[in-house]
């Protein structure tokens, strides 16, 4: 092993505790006088004695400003840059950044700022006379001025009356559809709304807070009901669904073929009231369906869809029978009449004018579907009547 190997307490480690930059620079002093004693030159040490002596303060010093606390506004790079300045300098340097000159005051448009604060210290501007009072002459007689005053131009003649405003316009505009003065100022305050009824198209006043209908010639409504369901228009082509007992099962399918026999050879159909019945009944879905559809703006429930399909009998099919054909129709009643209750339910509680219509046009819808399977379970002849809240009768068969 050789003694210039480094380990932990070998001997170039102690050596190299040992060689302080103060006995390096001691060292490289002699070997300076050394050489000048070699080469017969009187032995000059001053500038060695002189970087040893500035070395040492620069230490003190250091250590003095790391004690005081003076060079922690400083990075370290800035701290590495002043230990290696000479002293004065690096006091310099710290003192400015510790007391810092104010810095001057700013002056825009004869003002004083403070740029630190940014506030007023100074006003040194001219005062401006004052701006002579605005003034412009309207059409009307008057001189209006700016701060909102006005006088008269010419004395003892009367200003012309002000046009109307927009509020008043629209007022004018109700009264002359019939409306008073107070029904048309609660219309424009929105106490009170036009409706127009979507079956008889007729304009009334409804009331938002009663949630009534009042006329248009003043009093008050009664409360919103809908119209009384269409009527059957009489037929001058004989009723709906009659003879519907002969239009089902093995029979209904036999006088069906017998009737299509004879009208292709252009002979009078012996059961003319079996056609008659099929044909209402291969009607009825799609017209149950288009109703709907029109009331409920396209989107009628999908399970009331699904019973209109399923539960609307097919006459002339030997698999359904008349018994079966009248369950059909109770089911598709019980389904319409249960819809028609929801609808009963909604129209109670406070609806806007626009929403109350779409209830009405749908009960209306689903009423009409009630009539019809009411007239088909009537082509079967007996049978229990109920009545809609509206009116419209429907059967239960017995």
């Amino acid at each position: 092993m050789s003694i210039f190997d480094r380990k932990q307490g070998g001997f170039m480690d102690q050596a190299n505790q040992w060689m302080t930059p103060d006995r390096a620079a001691a060292l490289s002093a002699i070997g300076q006088g050394v050489s000048q004693m070699a080469a017969g030159r009187p032995v000059d040490l001053s500038n060695a004695h002189r970087a040893l002596v500035q070395r040492q303060q620069r230490d003190r010093q250091q250590k003095a400003l790391e004690a005081s606390g003076l060079l922690e506004k400083f990075t370290p790079e800035e701290r590495t840059l002043l230990a290696t300045m000479p002293p004065a300098a690096a006091q310099n340097i710290i003192a400015q950044a510790m007391f810092p000159k104010p810095r001057p005051p700013i002056e825009v448009n004869g003002q004083l700022i403070d740029p630190t604060t940014m506030q007023v210290i100074g006003d040194f501007r001219t005062p401006q006379a004052p701006t002579p009072r605005p003034q412009v002459e309207a059409a009307d007689g008057f001189r209006y001025y700016a701060d909102g005053n006005k006088e008269r131009v010419f004395p003892g003649v009367e200003a012309p009356a002000p046009a109307p405003t927009e509020a008043e316009q629209e007022i004018a505009r109700m009264q002359a559809v019939g409306l008073s003065y107070e029904q048309a100022v609660k219309v424009k305050e929105g106490v009170l709304r036009l409706v127009t009824d979507p079956v008889t198209r007729e304009t009334t006043l409804f009331d938002m807070q009663t949630q009534q209908v009042i006329p248009i010639n003043g009093g008050p409504g009664p409360t919103v009901t809908p119209p009384p369901a269409d009527q059957p228009t009489p037929m001058t082509f004989g009723n709906r669904f009659d003879g519907a007992d002969t239009a089902f099962g093995v029979g209904g399918a036999l006088r069906g073929g017998a009737n299509t026999l004879m009208d292709t050879f252009a002979l009078p159909q012996p059961f003319p009231e079996t056609s008659s019945a099929q044909r209402d009944f291969a009607v009825m879905s799609e017209n149950m369906t288009q109703s709907l559809a029109e009331a409920y703006a396209g989107r009628t429930p999908a399970f009331l869809l699904k019973n209109i399909q399923e539960l609307t009998p097919k006459a002339g099919s030997v698999f359904e029978g008349p018994e079966a054909a009248q369950d059909k129709l109770q089911a598709l009643g019980r389904s319409l009449q249960q819809e028609l209750n929801t609808i009963d339910k909604g129209m109670r509680r406070r609806n806007r004018p626009n929403e109350r219509a779409k209830l009405d046009a749908r009960k209306a819808a689903v009423e009409s579907a009630l009539a019809q399977v009411s007239e088909a379970l009537g082509g079967f002849g007996g049978g229990e009547t109920n009545t809609t809240s509206s009116g419209i009768k429907w059967k239960v068969k017995q």
